[in-house]
């Protein structure tokens, strides 16, 4: 038998330390907290494992996506630079258009002022000389300068394909360099295209685009002027096309290696007889005039003798009587007298001349015409006062030219007078009959006298018609010869904003990360086979992402400006597989990633139309 321990006390009544192991019931809540610390601890490596891997997956994209936009970037302020050489080039060509486009004006006014000489009695003519002079300076100062110009346009297009070749590869290996780090091992940007996508200008566009330069620099000038802005601003786009159509005068260019301008086609209103005296003025060569007030004060002998035969064959306009004015040389063979002689001629309706207004004298007259045995005889005519007249029609009617309609009498006599050294006038024409052509007389033989009233046209002043009178610019000199290696840029035929011309995609690879992490979340499996993936496609990607960016024109001018204005930007876009043009560089690109990298891009590349990012 065993005795009572400690007085017979129950084991429960027993201190702790000696109470028998089976009934010790400390630390049972031990046994369950094992196992959960084991699960526990598996979540929790679970939970480490994918933060990391999610952090992983972040850094690549993250990286993939600021490789694509930086390149994207870069490549859109290259073309941003293209425009800025673009606009130099234009500047700089701008000088030489500013040259040529008052050497041009200058003989355009030599044109107006010559035209205007018979309306204005030869004063329009003084401005002929000081018209000459700027030319010739213009002239001057843009053969001196063109030289320059021509070599640093030539210094910036071979600058401009300098940036369109290597710009691409510069922008892809700042990308690859610069967003690798962590678990970042290497990052690789491709571009659609190894260059950018633009190609040399027609050199008309260049020379356009400098003709519209000053325009808009007199409207900045004077834009707080009302109403010069809207003015300049419409002004603009004539000046471009005026410019790029002559071009081969303004800038230069000639496809022949000569630069031998078209005449620029401009119309006039001018006046007739065009006198020798007028044209030898117009022709005259300027004289070297060595200021500008001697320029505004010149004269030449031509223009001087132009502008005295005009004063003095002048007609007395104040009392509209078409008469010589008075204190004129108004004789035989004198200033009026060679006037209206030559605007018989000139003026004479033919299938080549028609004139859209002609002003000539008009008188009405009676005589008297008395009956002979010889047949009847002319008297003396009397005249009453003469009047000027102006008419859209020729005043007289020959019988051949039956689309001019007769307005006073029937012919065109071109003789002013019948024989040399006469001073009696023939008029142009007459409705003056004999009473035998008379047909609204009837006659008979008790008839000894007839009085006969006409009009007449005395004398034809002149005529006035509207025609291309095209402009020789080779008056001056020319702006010699053209060459593309002086052309701005345009973007490449056949591309559209947006397409694959245009997109630069990305491939970001890593390291396996957090390994640790992984073989211990694995302890959730007990020992279990790992299950399999389920998108096995996918697997290649684990450490690799991938992105896309392009650069695009952020404007709204219309077709063809997009390389005249800086609004080039870039902008991420969700991935897609390159069409077959981008994806043999593509792979290239991928290949300086090592196998890796070449594997992730082709298994996303088989995916189709999958996107990622």
């Amino acid at each position: 038998m065993t005795g009572n321990r400690s007085g017979g006390a129950s084991d429960a009544q027993l201190p702790a330390s000696e109470r028998p192991l089976r009934h010790d019931q400390r630390g049972a809540i031990m046994l369950i907290a094992v196992f959960f610390a084991i699960l526990g601890v598996a979540l929790l490596y679970l939970v480490i494992g994918t933060a990391v891997r999610v952090e992983a997956s972040e850094n690549l994209l993250g990286a993939a996506d600021a490789s694509a936009l930086s390149s994207g970037v870069l490549l859109a302020r290259g073309m941003n630079l293209e425009v800025l050489i673009n606009l130099i080039m234009a500047a700089l060509m701008a000088i030489l258009v500013t040259m040529k486009l008052l050497e041009g004006l200058a003989i355009i006014g030599i044109a107006l002022a010559a035209a205007a000489a018979f309306f204005t009695a030869g004063s329009s003519l003084a401005a002929i000389p000081p018209l000459k002079s700027l030319q010739s300076s213009m002239s001057l100062a843009y053969e001196e300068t063109k030289p320059s110009i021509d070599s640093a346009l030539e210094v910036l297009h071979t600058t401009a394909d300098t940036v369109k070749t290597m710009l691409p590869d510069a922008a892809a290996a700042v990308a690859g360099s610069d967003f690798a780090g962590g678990n970042v091992t290497a990052v690789m940007a491709s571009a659609g295209r190894a260059d950018l996508p633009i190609e040399d200008d027609e050199f008309s566009v260049l020379c356009g685009k400098a003709g519209e330069f000053p325009v808009t620099m007199a409207g900045k000038a004077l834009e707080k002027v009302p109403g010069i802005g809207l003015i300049m601003g419409e002004l603009g786009g004539p000046m471009g096309e005026l410019t790029s159509s002559l071009s081969e005068w303004f800038c230069g260019e000639s496809e022949s290696g000569s630069s031998t301008p078209k005449p620029y086609p401009n119309r006039v209103k001018r006046e007739y007889p065009r006198m020798p005296q007028t044209l030898a003025c117009e022709n005259e060569a300027p004289p070297p005039y060595s200021s500008k007030k001697q320029m505004q004060a010149a004269t030449s002998p031509a223009c001087t003798n132009s502008q005295a035969f005009e004063k003095q064959s002048a007609v007395d306009k104040d009392k509209a009587t078409g008469e010589c004015k008075a204190h004129n040389q108004c004789g035989l063979n004198e200033p009026y007298d060679q006037r209206v002689t030559a605007a018989r001629v000139q003026c004479k309706p033919r299938g080549d001349f028609s004139a859209n207004r002609y002003d000539y004298q008009v008188q009405n007259g009676k005589v008297v015409y008395r009956k002979t045995k010889l047949g009847w005889i002319r008297g003396v005519p009397e005249f009453y006062a003469p009047r000027m007249e102006s008419s859209g029609a020729a005043p007289c009617f020959n019988g051949q030219q039956t689309d001019i309609r007769r307005t006073v009498a029937v012919g065109w006599q071109e003789q002013v007078h019948p024989r040399p050294g006469s001073s009696e006038v023939l008029p142009l024409c007459t409705t003056e009959r004999s009473p035998e052509n008379h047909g609204l007389l009837k006659l008979d033989d008790a008839v000894t006298e007839v009085v006969v009233t006409f009009t007449q046209v005395t004398h034809l002043i002149g005529c006035m018609r509207e025609e291309d009178a095209p402009v020789n610019f080779n008056a001056g000199s020319t702006a010699g010869q053209g060459s593309d290696a002086r052309s701005s840029k345009r973007l490449l035929s056949g591309t559209k904003l947006g397409d694959g011309n245009f997109q630069i995609r990305s491939l970001a690879v890593g390291s396996e990360p957090a390994g640790e992490s992984a073989r211990l979340i694995r302890l959730a499996l007990f020992g279990n086979k790992e299950p399999e993936r389920p998108l096995p496609q996918l697997a290649p990607l684990v450490n690799s992402a991938m992105a896309q960016a392009e650069y695009f024109y952020d404007g709204t001018e219309a077709e063809g400006e997009q390389l005249w204005n800086m609004k080039w930007r870039a902008r991420l876009r969700r991935f897609t597989p390159p069409k077959a043009q981008q994806l043999k560089r593509f792979k290239h690109d991928a290949n300086s990633l090592g196998g890796q990298g070449v594997a992730a891009a082709l298994a996303i590349l088989g995916l189709g139309d999958v996107s990622l990012h």
